[in-house]
Parts: C-alpha cells; sequence; structure tokens
C-alpha cells in the first residue's frame, strides 16, 4: 500500500516485526531440499557477497506462489572492474537460466520466449547490458517495450508476419551495468517504467579496497568464480508474509523511489534542471515483499520471520541509487 507519511531510512535500524501465522500444509516442497546456502569462496577480496545473496533472491523469487508478489528483476550497479560480471556469473549453470550476452528484440521472441512459455528459462541473464544497450535507439527502444512486459505482466500476442500467443509468459531479468550507462538512459527508462521494473544493487569501492586487490592481483592471488549450487524447489511455494513485516520495509522503498528520479535538463538552460516526479512505491512493495518470501524460501521455510527483514535491511544498504561502499 502507498505510505501515507515520509518514513526517513535510519542506518541502524531494528525491525520490531515478531512471527505470524505458520500453516505447514502449505509447503510443497520438504524443507530439507529447499535449504541452499552459498558455497564459501576462498578469496573474500574478490567477493560481492552482498551482491550475491542480493542475486539468489531474485533468482529464488520465481518459485514463490503469490498472486501478487511476482519474481523480482534486479541491476547490479557499479563502477568498471568492480566485478559485477564475476558476479552474476556464479549463477550461470543453475537449472531455469538463460544466458544471453548479446540478446535483440528478434532474438528474445524467437529463441528465448518459447522456452520460458515451456518452463524451460525462468530467469534470464543478461551479464552486460552495455552490449544490449548500444544499439539504434529504436530497436533499443523495442527491447525495453517487451522486457517490461515480459518481466510484469508477461508477454501475451505479437504480432510480426505471422502471430505469436505466449499465453502471458513471464520471466525476470539479471543484469548489469555501469553509472554512466545508467544516467545516460536514466531519464528514458524512468519514462518507459524499465527502472521501476528493476530492482537495483549499487555499490562502490573504498580506495583502501582498490589498493588491495591491485596488490592482490601482482602476487598472482586472484582466483576464479565458483558456480554456486542452489537447491531450488521443483514446484511455486506459498510462502506466508504477515502483514506487520511488510510494513517494516517502507524506510528502504521511501530510499529507493527518492534516488531513483531521473532529472531534467533545461536544453536552452542547462544549469536549470528539475527532477522526475516521486513514485509512489506500490510496485516496490510488491517486490520488497517477494524479496522477503524468498529469503524464507532460500532458508526452506515458508513463513517469513523477523531474521528475514533483518536479512534484507542488510541488502538493502544497496538497494538504492546511492552507490554505498560495499
Amino acid at each position: 500500500m502507498e505510505p501515507k507519511h515520509d518514513v526517513r531510512l535510519q542506518k541502524s535500524y531494528t525491525p520490531k516485526a515478531q512471527g505470524g501465522v505458520f500453516d505447514s500444509s502449505l509447503s510443497k516442497q520438504p524443507h530439507s531440499k529447499l535449504i541452499s546456502p552459498i558455497p564459501s569462496f576462498d578469496n573474500s577480496l574478490f567477493r560481492n557477497e552482498p551482491a550475491e545473496a542480493f542475486c539468489k533472491l531474485l533468482i529464488f523469487s520465481h518459485y514463490i506462489q503469490h498472486k501478487e508478489d511476482k519474481s523480482i528483476s534486479g541491476v547490479l550497479l557499479g563502477e568498471p572492474e568492480t566485478y559485477k560480471t564475476k558476479t552474476i556469473q556464479r549463477f550461470f549453470n543453475l537449472k531455469g537460466i538463460a544466458v544471453e550476452t548479446d540478446i535483440t528484440y528478434m532474438g528474445l521472441i524467437q529463441h528465448v520466449l518459447p522456452k520460458i512459455e515451456n518452463g524451460l528459462v525462468k530467469t534470464i541473464i543478461i551479464p552486460d547490458m552495455v552490449k544490449t544497450i548500444m544499439k539504434k535507439q529504436a530497436t533499443m527502444q523495442n527491447l525495453i517495450g517487451i522486457l517490461n512486459g515480459l518481466v510484469e505482466e508477461g508477454v501475451y500476442e505479437i504480432c510480426l508476419r505471422d502471430t505469436s500467443d505466449f499465453h502471458g509468459s513471464r520471466a525476470n531479468l539479471i543484469t548489469s551495468m555501469t553509472p554512466t550507462l545508467l544516467f545516460q538512459n536514466k531519464l528514458l527508462w524512468n519514462r518507459m517504467g524499465f527502472l521501476s521494473r528493476l530492482l537495483p544493487f549499487s555499490y562502490s569501492y573504498t580506495e583502501q579496497k582498490s589498493e588491495e586487490i591491485l596488490r592482490a592481483i601482482e602476487k598472482g592471488e586472484v582466483l576464479e568464480p565458483q558456480p554456486i549450487q542452489l537447491n531450488l524447489p521443483e514446484f511455486k511455494t506459498i510462502v506466508e508474509l504477515p502483514e506487520r513485516i511488510a510494513r517494516e520495509v517502507r524506510p528502504l522503498i521511501n530510499r529507493l523511489t527518492e534516488t531513483e528520479r531521473a532529472r531534467i535538463y533545461n536544453k536552452k538552460n542547462p544549469e536549470d534542471s528539475k527532477l522526475t516526479i516521486k513514485a509512489y512505491g506500490f510496485r516496490h512493495q510488491h517486490q520488497f515483499q517477494s524479496l522477503l518470501r524468498a529469503n524464507a524460501l532460500s532458508r526452506g521455510d515458508t513463513e517469513v520471520k523477523e531474521d528475514d527483514l533483518k536479512e534484507i535491511f542488510r541488502i538493502g544498504h544497496w538497494i538504492n541509487y546511492d552507490f554505498n561502499v560495499l
């Protein structure tokens, strides 16, 4: 629901929600089969662990059974050489994942959508959005337009030479891009509704961490990212979310809607500018509720609890456009 007042994001936030009603009959999968910890990785210096946790929840969100809180799409935002692609690369080998290095409008329709309709593909990964975006403006807008439908309400009939009906096929999207690419397209994507369909995970490195990475490279201590193994459910699962826990994520939503506003410049006077209107946050409320449900599902539960809320606030520090230090 729309927040009736502005709640400012607190840096040290303690969730108030407690417990909820639990119905074990709602589970369609044994809990032991759902537990899926991220395996350890020897050189933590090269890992973006919160970003990995974020991507894991995006993938799990596709397995939630709910009429409104649907699967979530997301984008990793960081400067070049901040291991965005390597972070996403760890999820390439999971079932239901389609990795598309350079996807086009026609390629999506002819090759990917049929697999989504047949249930073979649940999540599309575009490792780096730059190859997809750096095309003719009309071509790019056509692709963004169909992605808008794919990750939200689903894709139905498409009329080219022949009519193809994909019966509301849906999939979520995981990708990455640099701040430069984002800000070049932010106003257009804001107007098209593309930005609000993607949860951002923005981050930056300190000079100290950059120096530590350089020294590790000089010593030959760089390790290739190892594939992550997740025990994903075979079927969609109902995960209960108490209302009082759902209400607690409003500070994160308020910060996100504030930072996703695009700046409009006056062509005659570039120094004269204004921000686009702040979104209501309805879509983001559903997205954060899906994150909560996905986190509960990832640990093998069918009820969202306070620990799930704490985890969403932990990674929520970066679910905005502030580029906070990782």
